[in-house]
């Protein structure tokens, strides 16, 4: 299943193949950190569990 989501700093989505919601964000998570990292290097950290409830929030599955 595909999922997808948008920084809520810049709009800029992202898209990835889970086999279910934890899996994905597990994977967003991943994708965040590096994202935050590369486009947002001047943001603060948000810890673990606030980063998390965000992803959740925020993502949409794609059928």
């Amino acid at each position: 299943m595909k999922y997808s989501i948008k920084c809520p700093l810049c709009n800029q989505s992202m898209t990835i193949d889970a086999e279910n919601d934890d899996t994905a964000v597990t994977a967003f998570m991943e994708e965040g950190k590096s994202h935050m990292k590369e486009q947002h290097p001047n943001a603060p950290a948000l810890p673990d569990e606030q980063m998390q409830a965000m992803i959740r929030f925020g993502m949409k599955k794609e059928e």
